[in-house]
């Protein structure tokens, strides 16, 4: 499916057969831990010099997130988030943040079933963006514009992230 020489794989907490991964020509899922494999094609390309994700929801399994980063191709900075809710048989894509160019990992919450986090490695621009409407708007956490981040976060790659869920403590 000519996928990127370093391929990111998901499973599912609740179904550890099933696995996705994602190549150049969409999205590709085994109901078998990898035995058979079948393509859900996105409505757009990913692009081959990137490093796309695709990662599901541990709330809802159902919903799937995929995508190679955000923007207009006319910049050079494209790349596009799509999200399925149909557990990875068809993608729609998301709203874009703007042009900030490729994505570094996507992150659904571990609690929230609405809330997905996309991280980002590009100079200058937003690192670490988070919706919780499942796309339909975004948050620059990181607070970054042309003069820098006004909450005092670096300038350098996010390359990971992590959800702590906070818990209300009982007594």
């Amino acid at each position: 499916g000519r996928a990127p020489f370093l391929s990111r794989l998901t499973n599912v907490d609740t179904n550890p057969d099933l696995l996705f991964t994602i190549g150049r020509s969409g999205v590709w899922r085994s109901e078998d831990f990898g035995g058979f494999w079948t393509l859900s094609t996105l409505p757009g390309s990913i692009d081959r010099s990137s490093m796309p994700d695709v990662e599901s929801s541990r709330p809802i399994p159902q919903i799937v997130c995929a995508g190679d980063g955000m923007g207009s191709n006319s910049s050079g900075l494209g790349g596009h988030v799509y999200l399925s809710t149909d557990n990875g048989f068809s993608f729609s894509p998301v709203d874009t943040f703007g042009s900030i160019g490729p994505l570094t990992g996507i992150y659904p919450d571990p609690v929230d079933e609405n809330t997905v986090f996309v991280t980002f490695g590009v100079s200058e621009r937003p690192k670490i963006l988070r919706s919780t409407d499942l796309g339909e708007s975004w948050e620059d956490l990181s607070g970054f514009s042309r003069s820098g981040s006004a909450t005092g976060f670096p300038n350098v790659a996010t390359l990971s992230f992590v959800s702590l869920p906070l818990e209300t403590p009982t007594y």
